[in-house]
């Protein structure tokens, strides 16, 4: 996991927006929705667990 994705991982927990994201680690807003979509939950059992607190938050996945 790089360092871009691992600060999208905590701004995506304090609730931002994908866009606000990808604006604050300096990527496209579809790469933020594709890294929050597929390769942070397909990561295992922690991911899984971030995965349950942003569908918790009404992030959609």
């Amino acid at each position: 996991m790089t360092v871009a994705q691992e600060r999208a991982i905590d701004l995506l927990m304090e609730g931002k927006l994908d866009r606000e994201v990808a604006e604050a680690v300096d990527v496209t807003r579809p790469t933020v929705t594709d890294w929050r979509n597929h390769r942070i939950v397909e990561k295992g059992n922690s991911d899984w667990n971030l995965h349950r607190f942003l569908t918790d938050k009404g992030v959609r996945l």
